[in-house]
């Protein structure tokens, strides 16, 4: 009997699983491994995020260098080499990132399973500290003493709306890792901001949109962590207050009748409210006793409007030399920095940089003044007059929700006043200018062209790491938002799909629309252009299903002034060869030898079909030749090349598909049959993507989740010549190589960590792949022949050999495991060992054998040997076994609702007028076998059965413990 417990959600992983998330503990260093895929540079910042930007030069300009978030991974940036340090280890979307005093440590936290913090030596890049598992679900805000001694962390909310938030202290120095203060945070508001009080790490601020909480210790005598949210209403005020943003602590003015350090929360409508000790509550004292509050606690004194839009930073600042007075730094969504004093007047503003709104404030750490806070001296001046002497702050770097980061010389406005100073302001770090939905490679140049959500089209060279030149598809939104793109196969234009149907031809140097057609009332998902010499035909596929041909006219050149563009493409016709419900997931150009151009499309629905490009014209319209059966996630041609290891008839063009049940198929595009099949890499679910790389000798291969991936060619189905890795926290989006394969680049999707907004550049080293596969080949080898699977199967395989020669016979045995067996045994060799193949599954077996000898021997096949009867079991059996949830959704398709039970008679008819058929001897033979000599398929089956009911009495699955 079978348990249900045997079957997965997620097969085992498989290869050499480089996940970022292999971590080691305390604080060893991460080893630095030569891998076959190395993060080389990740373009782009994680630049909604607030403080997502840590500025780590020095104040002599001497070391000039940012550590930013990008997605799931920490960059530091060095400015004057132009070169990046990444901190890899998260397998989430980082949400924070704080520094110490001196910056020779960042702290990084991310949301999601598995989270964990992490110090980093930011000389070294090597981590000092980490905490796993800091929170169910991650960590949403965090804050670090100047010193690095201690981290406040706010838990990311879960999933289910009404759960609790945890606010926890952790002193860094202590052993083990337990917070020494806990608090929960009342249902009702998420608390996104927390901020430590510089005098005092057990005293806190976290706020949300609505409710600002104030934290202190009760230690020694507890561990808890007692709190009060003072209320805030616009009757207090006589005017509306904004959702809250940040928070920070800020000097009181000299002579105030409250403490020596208040609090401020910028809001959404651009204003702060000030927090104090001391005066009457909002509300009254009735009110004040409701929230929690005591008589010195703090409370909403005043609001204040300092920007036009929501404030989005708050933090302070002391002199350049780390001396003087303290001042309150903010930033807004309008893109402005302000200083202010103590009684909260302004004192210098950084007005008009034209690079999106503000997102992160970050100065030298010389001068940052994030220790104790006091209130200003005599020098400030008193009562209402202006302050005196000239602004000081330490130069600093701002960065912007448009993936911008500037550095900004603060005596500048001293000096020349705000408009110089935003003038001569440093464009230091330029990211991605509009979050990525699709990218394409130039076919001989390191260009990358990318298409942004927002309608923005631009290329980037990846070797100069500059954008080339960007242009708005979408004219200031009046027209359809791009949603494909394609370079010509000789680099002399680049054809763009658009969500609205359309397809445009854009001159490659200036991204300049030289011809525009609408086609079709569906949106483009595919753009794909031929690669024979002439570049003569372009095919599109779109989401209803249909496939588009167009003829090219030679290369797409912006026309000069004056003259008319030449017409780029001609549309041809299309042919619906797939449906709208299962749209196309592969679609490729291959050119073959005498002039001969082949075309293939793959759909969600398990079409594979192949097109005739030269026949179809104006006239006839696009010519549907064959159609053969798969369930394909994704498609891309097989080099022809001439491998004496390949077991596929050399000269035919074939076409590899990879499926939702983790198999590589390849096909001959002929005929459209299977000729071989493999099990392809398995973590990260089917492959979507599929790129052959260096002369076709690897596979470079994408995932929808999480993960990218190199495999060596021809594939064998052996785990050890494949690896993957954790590419992007969540989806990946799109993935393509460099023209000379030395390159992958990735983009995330999805709501992780700033999708689209990253793009990670791997470098390529597949001489690391091939030598750990032959490294791994021997020792697979023997750890198997040691395995109790590969005992049975020899078992079973040298049985057959017995029974092939007669159970009776008087003859010399000869069954050893170095023989062979007739083919008609392998079916039932099959079935011995769990694997019940269709007679569909078992023609591609025969044909695959078949084709493999006929390119060595030319003879067909009537015997297998061992090995190759152990490779067929594991390439073609199942990765996920039969389970509960697929006997439910069979029982579904015969119009069962959950738990309900379907007729005998309806059964019946499925099993034998569906799909593989099964005569009614064969049912009645498995019902004798089951229940003894006599018995019918009526005996097994009663006349109503549940899909529990087949699985635990007819096909003797043990029922799951609850």
């Amino acid at each position: 009997r079978t348990s249900f417990r045997t079957s997965s959600k997620r097969p085992e992983s498989r290869g050499t699983f480089l996940a970022p998330d292999e971590r080691s503990g305390g604080t060893q260093p991460w080893p630095t491994m030569t891998q076959a895929l190395s993060l080389e540079w990740a373009y782009g910042f994680s630049s909604s995020l607030s403080g997502s930007v840590v500025n780590l030069s020095t104040p002599d300009g001497s070391v000039r260098k940012l550590c930013y978030i990008a997605a799931h991974t920490a960059v530091i940036y060095d400015c004057n080499t132009r070169t990046q340090m990444v901190l890899q280890g998260h397998c989430n979307p980082i949400t924070c990132l704080v520094a110490t005093e001196d910056r020779s440590v960042v702290a990084t936290a991310d949301a999601g399973p598995d989270s964990m913090i992490v110090l980093w030596n930011v000389a070294t890049g090597q981590p000092v500290h980490t905490i796993s598992s800091p929170h169910a679900n991650g960590v949403a805000a965090m804050d670090l003493t100047p010193d690095g001694t201690a981290i406040v962390t706010v838990s990311a909310a879960a999933p289910a709306a009404a759960a609790e938030q945890e606010v926890h202290v952790w002193d860094l120095g202590a052993e083990g890792d337990e917070p020494v203060l806990a608090g929960v945070v009342p249902e009702g508001d998420v608390q996104t901001c927390v901020r430590f009080h510089p005098n005092s790490t057990g005293e806190l601020v976290t706020n949300g949109k609505q409710r600002v909480f104030f934290w202190s210790s009760q230690m020694p005598l507890s561990r808890e962590l007692r709190y009060y949210s003072p209320p805030v209403s616009a009757r207090d005020f006589k005017q509306t207050v904004g959702d809250f943003t940040v928070s920070a602590f800020t000097p009181s003015a000299p002579g105030s009748k409250g403490g020596t350090v208040r609090c401020v929360t910028g809001t959404a409508d651009g204003d702060i409210v000030v927090w104090d000790s001391g005066g009457v509550a909002p509300g009254g004292a009735a009110a004040a006793a409701a929230a929690g509050m005591r008589a010195n606690d703090r409370r909403a004194i005043k609001i204040l409007r300092i920007h036009h839009a929501a404030v989005t930073f708050l933090s302070t600042v002391a002199g350049a030399r780390g001396t003087g007075p303290t001042h309150l730094v903010s930033g807004g969504a309008e893109g402005n920095v302000r200083f202010f004093d103590a009684k909260f007047r302004l004192v210098a503003w950084f007005d008009g940089l034209a690079g999106g709104g503000i997102t992160s404030v970050s100065f030298t750490p010389a001068a940052t003044h994030n220790g104790a806070l006091d209130s200003f001296g005599d020098d400030e001046g008193g009562g209402d007059a202006p302050p005196t002497g000239g602004f000081d702050a330490p130069n600093f770097v701002v960065g912007t929700d448009a993936s911008n980061v500037f550095a900004v010389r603060a005596a500048t406005f001293e000096e020349s006043g705000s408009a110089e100073a935003i003038r001569t302001a440093e464009l230091v770090l330029e990211g991605t200018p509009d979050a990525v939905t699709a990218m394409a490679t130039h076919p001989s140049q390191p260009v990358l062209a990318c298409l942004g959500a927002g309608g923005l089209a631009w290329t980037w060279n990846y070797t100069t790491r500059a954008v080339d030149v960007k242009r708005d598809l979408c004219h200031r939104g009046q027209g359809p938002k791009p949603s494909a793109l394609c370079y010509r196969s000789d680099g002399r234009g680049i054809l763009v799909g658009t969500v609205g149907g359309g397809l445009k031809a854009l001159d490659a140097e200036t991204l300049a629309e030289v011809q525009v057609m609408r086609f079709t009332p569906h949106r483009v998902i595919r753009v794909v252009v031929s690669d024979d010499v002439k570049c003569s035909h372009a095919a599109v596929a779109d989401s209803g299903g249909c496939v588009s041909l167009f003829r090219l006219h030679g290369p797409i050149v912006e026309a000069a002034e004056g003259e008319e563009a030449h017409r780029a493409f001609e549309f041809l016709g299309k042919h619906r060869a797939h449906s709208q419900s299962a749209p196309v997931c592969g679609l490729a150009f291959q050119a073959g030898p005498e002039g001969t151009l082949e075309l293939v499309s793959c759909g969600e629905e398990g079409r594979l079909c192949r097109f005739d490009v030269f026949g179809s014209s104006v006239e006839g319209g696009v010519k549907l030749l064959d159609v053969g059966g798969a369930v394909p996630t994704s498609l891309t041609f097989l080099p022809r090349i001439v491998d004496n290891h390949s077991r596929v008839q050399q000269g035919r063009a074939t076409v590899l598909v990879a499926d939702d049940a983790f198999k590589l198929r390849t096909i001959d595009v002929a005929t459209l049959t299977c000729v071989r099949t493999v099990l392809g890499p398995t973590f990260g679910g089917p492959l979507s993507v599929m790129v052959p790389v260096n002369g076709g000798a690897h596979l470079a291969y994408a995932t929808p989740d999480k993960v990218v991936g190199l495999a060596a060619l021809p594939l064998d189905g052996d785990p050890a010549r494949a690896m993957g890795l954790i590419a992007h926290p969540g989806e990946v989006a799109s993935t393509t190589a460099a023209f000379d394969g030395s390159t992958i680049f990735t983009v995330g999707g999805g709501a992780a960590g700033d999708a689209g907004n990253v793009v990670n550049v791997w470098a390529v080293n597949a001489a690391v792949l091939d030598a750990n596969a032959s490294a791994a080949a021997g020792d697979t080898a023997r750890r198997g022949a040691e395995g109790e699977f590969y005992r049975e199967a020899r078992d079973y395989f040298m049985y057959s050999q017995l029974r092939a020669q007669g159970e009776d016979s008087t003859a010399a045995r000869t069954a050893h495991a170095d023989g062979r067996v007739p083919l008609e045994e392998l079916p039932l060799l099959m079935r011995a060992l769990g694997h019940y193949p269709s007679e569909r599954e078992l023609e591609d077996m025969f044909r695959e054998l078949a084709v493999e000898a006929a390119g060595v021997t030319m003879v067909a096949p009537t015997s297998v040997g061992f090995d190759r009867f152990i490779a067929l079991f594991v390439n073609h059996r199942p990765v996920f076994g039969v389970g509960k949830d697929q006997i439910e959704e069979a029982f579904e398709a015969l119009g069962a609702e959950l738990g309900d039970a379907v007729p005998r008679d309806a059964l019946l008819q499925a099993l034998t007028g569906s799909g593989e058929p099964m005569s009614a001897e064969e049912l009645n033979a498995a019902a004798a076998a089951l229940l003894g000599p006599g018995a019918t398929i009526h005996d097994l089956i009663p006349a109503e059965i549940t899909a529990k009911g087949f699985a635990e009495d007819v096909l003797g699955f043990l029922p799951v413990e609850a």
